[in-house]
């Protein structure tokens, strides 16, 4: 019989070969890398965003990895709400308003 063995079985080659790029695959299967499963129910999703939440507010280190990488996913589950349009600069004196305008003929 053979000593060659498949990649994965040679022991003493595993870092030659992750070396050379050929370990690459392992850390796509790491359950840490799976994207969030697409049948979160909307209170599932709120769950998750008051726990982030609140992980957020007590930590000791607001400006972690971990912290900014919570916010992220937060940003992510529960987008913040569009900032108001700002209001027009105001005219320069002596331009007729015309909110004003209609006042004035009452």
């Amino acid at each position: 019989m053979s000593a060659s063995l498949a990649p994965h079985d040679q022991a003493h080659l595993c870092g030659e070969r992750l070396a050379e790029g050929h370990g690459r695959g392992l850390a796509l299967a790491s359950p840490h890398n799976r994207p969030m499963p697409p049948d979160l129910t909307e209170d599932d999703k709120a769950i998750l965003v008051d726990l982030l939440r609140e992980t957020i507010a007590t930590d000791r280190f607001a400006l972690s990895p971990r912290i900014k990488s919570l916010k992220v996913i937060l940003a992510k589950l529960d987008p913040p709400a569009p900032r108001p349009e700002p209001l027009p600069p105001p005219k320069p004196p002596g331009e007729r308003n015309v909110v004003l305008a209609k006042k004035r003929r009452r």
